[in-house]
C-alpha cells in the first residue's frame, strides 16, 4: 500500500507574484546586456593562452595587455582580432596598433600593421601589410618589419623608407637601432635632406649605403653617390655630411674619391653674372656652410684638382693644384684663395 501524504496548499496569488519578481529581473538583465553590446566601448581584458585558443575568433576589437613575470603589464594591444596561434605566436590582425608601456616621457615605441605577431615574452614582433614603426619624430614604413624589443633594433629586407623632420630616405634592406637613434639602409638607396623649414630647399643623394645617426646629425652615403641640388649636380664614391638635429642647415659635406661636380653659385656682386657656373674634379673636396644658411663659406680640395669658372664673355678661367681652399662671403663673393703643389 502507498502512504498517502497530505498535499500543501498553495496560494495562486504567491506563486504569480514570485514569477512576476524573475521576470523583471530577467528582463533587466537581458536590457542591461544589450545596453553593453550596443555601445561600442572596448572591453580591458587578460585571457590566458588556454582562453584564447578556444576564443581566437571571437575576441575582436579588444585591448589586450601583456604582462611581464610580476604581473605587471608591458605593452598594450588593440585589434580586430586576437588569438594564440598554433605556432605559438600571438596573431593580432585587422588595423593593429601596440604600444610599449613603462617607456620614458617622449620614448614610446608604437607599432601599426594589418597583421603583428609576437612570442609570449613580448621581445620578438613581426609586422606585415602597411607596417610602421614610430618612435620620437622618426617614422619607419614597410610592407614588412620584424623588431626585437630588448635589442632595441628593427630590421627588414623588403624595402623600407623612414622620416623624421629634416631628412627622408628610402631603400631595400634596413637596420635601424633604436636607443642609438641610427639607421641603415643599403641597395638603391635615395635620401633627402630638407634645408628649409618650408621643405622647398631640398637635397637629392643616391648611392648604395646610407648611414645616419640622428641624435648627432652625422652620416654618410657611399657607392656611385650622386647629388643633385637644383641646378647643382655631383658625382662621387662617398659623401659625408653633418646635418645638426636642431634647426639648422646642412652644415658641411665631405666628398671623398673621384669628385666631378658642375656648380651654379649665385652672386650678388654688381662686376659678376648674377649665377657663376663652375666645374670642379678632385679627389676629395670638403665644403662647409654658414650657419642656418645654404651658402658655402669654404671649399677646401686636394688631389689632382681643377675648376674652370665658366665665363659668359670671357670663356672660361681654369686653375689646377695638387691642392686648394677658397672662402666665400655670405652674399657669394670670393673672399680668399689659396692653392698650393703646382698651381
Amino acid at each position: 500500500m502507498f502512504n498517502k501524504i497530505k498535499a500543501k496548499q498553495v496560494r495562486p496569488a504567491l506563486i504569480f507574484r514570485h514569477l512576476t519578481l524573475l521576470l523583471l529581473v530577467l528582463a533587466v538583465v537581458i536590457i542591461g546586456a544589450d545596453i553593453i553590446s550596443r555601445s561600442g566601448k572596448k572591453v580591458n581584458i587578460s585571457l590566458s593562452d588556454e582562453e584564447l585558443k578556444e576564443q581566437k575568433v571571437e575576441q575582436r576589437e579588444d585591448v589586450l595587455y601583456l604582462e611581464d613575470k610580476k604581473g605587471r603589464p608591458v605593452l598594450e594591444s588593440k585589434a580586430g582580432r586576437q588569438y594564440l596561434g598554433e605556432d605559438g605566436f600571438y596573431h593580432l590582425e585587422g588595423d593593429v596598433l601596440i604600444k610599449f608601456l613603462k617607456r620614458a616621457e617622449g620614448e614610446d615605441v608604437i607599432l601599426k600593421g594589418d597583421e603583428i605577431l609576437h612570442d609570449r615574452e613580448g621581445s620578438r614582433f613581426v609586422l606585415k601589410g602597411n607596417a610602421v614603426i614610430e618612435f620620437k619624430d622618426l617614422s619607419i614604413k614597410s610592407s614588412y618589419l620584424e623588431y626585437k624589443s630588448e635589442e632595441h633594433v628593427m630590421t627588414t629586407d623588403k624595402g623600407v623608407s623612414f622620416s623624421s623632420d629634416r631628412i627622408k630616405g628610402r631603400g631595400q634592406n634596413m637596420i635601424c637601432w633604436e636607443r642609438e637613434k641610427e639607421v641603415k639602409i643599403q641597395d638603391n638607396v635615395h635620401l633627402e635632406l630638407i634645408q628649409d623649414d618650408e621643405g622647398s630647399k631640398v637635397i637629392h643623394v643616391s648611392g648604395d649605403e646610407l648611414f645616419y645617426t640622428q641624435k648627432w646629425g652625422n652620416g654618410y652615403m657611399e657607392g656611385h653617390v650622386k647629388i643633385k641640388a637644383g641646378r647643382n649636380s655631383i658625382s662621387t664614391e662617398r659623401m659625408e655630411f653633418y646635418l645638426p638635429p636642431d634647426k639648422d642647415f646642412l652644415r658641411s659635406v665631405n666628398l671623398k674619391g673621384s669628385v666631378k661636380g658642375d656648380l651654379f653659385l649665385e652672386s650678388s656682386s654688381k662686376n659678376s653674372p648674377k649665377v657663376q657656373e663652375y666645374k670642379a674634379e678632385a679627389e676629395e673636396i670638403f665644403v662647409r656652410f654658414f650657419k642656418y644658411l645654404d651658402i658655402p663659406q669654404r671649399i677646401a680640395a686636394k688631389g689632382n684638382c681643377s675648376i674652370d669658372v665658366v665665363k659668359a664673355d670671357l670663356g672660361f678661367h681654369r686653375i689646377r693644384s695638387g691642392r686648394f681652399v677658397v672662402d666665400f662671403t655670405k652674399d657669394g663673393k670670393t673672399k680668399d684663395f689659396s692653392g698650393a703643389d703646382n698651381v
